[in-house]
């Protein structure tokens, strides 16, 4: 399969540019144009975010142009790309099918694997509450923020035992050989996301062992459908778009409630 492309250059995102590098300038390509950096591979897939695309070939290489400044090409930079690149961060996987989000990608392997790449966001631990008496010392806050990230991951998932020792809201943290004791108040950090960047694919994380079939990207989550048929869903949640019954974003892939 040949692969065409055609609408705004700008970030690379047709994937027209002659010579491999930095996207440069940006023009409108109003017919539709042969990507000439695809000529030489069998494109089985092609997937297209906002302003990036990925293409699979048949022997399961994922190829990636476009808007590249959350890392959602995979590339290990944040250099928007103007022409087609091989994602080295996957040479060992066959890849069947992908979904590109708009500053986020996933790929499936034909193991079932699922890999993301790009912009992730993730509970923010220091916008909680540390109480306790004189100046904090900020290898101890380091030690109270691990331990809250761990259990307020593990939470995510209702299972709460990975954390040794959850802060949970009003809990007293031990963090010091002597003793001193700090009071965490969580309510905050339950609600509070950062966004953090990977700009190489990274393993999806699932509550338990599953053969991912397929996925989705949208704006800011995403959802996949694991074999015998259960959704997965995660991201941003402020309008219910994960179809959860609430609006609580999530860092990783919960189980959706299907009917």
């Amino acid at each position: 399969m040949v692969v065409f492309g055609w609408g705004t250059s700008e970030n690379g995102a047709v994937g027209l540019q002659a010579r491999p590098g930095n996207a440069s300038k940006t023009v409108e390509q109003l017919t539709p144009v042969l990507i000439s950096a695809l000529n030489h591979h069998s494109i089985e897939d092609v997937v297209a975010g906002d302003s990036h695309s990925l293409a699979i070939d048949a022997r399961g290489n994922v190829f990636a142009w476009g808007r590249n400044r959350e890392g959602q090409l995979g590339l290990g930079n944040r250099q928007d790309i103007g022409q087609a690149e091989r994602i080295q961060g996957l040479a060992d996987e066959k890849v069947v099918s992908g979904a590109a989000g708009a500053f986020h990608s996933l790929v499936v392997t034909d193991e079932g694997k699922l890999y993301s790449f790009g912009a992730h966001y993730v509970k923010d631990v220091s916008s909680a509450v540390i109480y306790g008496t004189g100046n904090l010392p900020q290898y101890k806050r380091a030690m109270i923020e691990q331990s809250m990230l761990s259990y307020l991951q593990a939470s995510e998932y209702h299972v709460n035992e990975s954390a040794a020792a959850p802060p949970a809201e009003g809990a007293v943290v031990d963090a010091s050989p002597a003793g001193t004791t700090y009071r965490v108040d969580l309510a905050d950090a339950h609600s509070s996301f950062k966004r953090v960047i990977y700009d190489t694919p990274r393993p999806v994380p699932f509550p338990t062992p599953i053969r991912v079939l397929s996925v989705s990207a949208g704006h800011c989550f995403s959802a996949a459908v694991a074999e015998g048929g259960a959704l997965f869903a995660w991201g941003y949640n402020d309008k219910g778009q994960l179809g959860l019954g609430d609006r609580v974003t999530r860092q990783h892939p919960v189980p959706v409630p299907v009917p």
